[in-house]
């Protein structure tokens, strides 16, 4: 079974989720907002789960691995350890 089709990742996406909403949260990564309007979830700004320590490398489904990011970093960090840079504001940090 893949790591995205556990209940415990899809418990806690959904719940980092809510959150994201509620909290008004950006990107993990570049610190920018994301599209919650878009119905493509492979639009650049739209909403994923990043692990921060990526399965492959031991990490796990637990809340604690897991952030809010866009897609487009999402899939720029891959399967990479990265430790992200904090944001100021809503400005990005950095540019994959």
């Amino acid at each position: 079974m893949g790591s995205h089709d556990s209940a415990l990742y899809q418990r806690n996406r959904a719940l980092l989720r809510r959150r994201a909403v509620m909290n008004d949260m950006p990107c993990f990564y570049c610190g920018m907002p994301f599209d919650f309007n878009t119905r493509r979830t492979t639009a650049p700004l739209a909403f994923t789960v990043d692990h921060v320590v990526p399965v492959a490398a031991g990490g796990t489904d637990r809340l604690e691995n897991l952030v809010p990011a866009h897609y487009r970093c999402n899939r720029a960090k891959s399967d990479t350890l990265v430790t992200p840079q904090k944001a100021t504001g809503r400005k990005a940090t950095r540019r994959w």
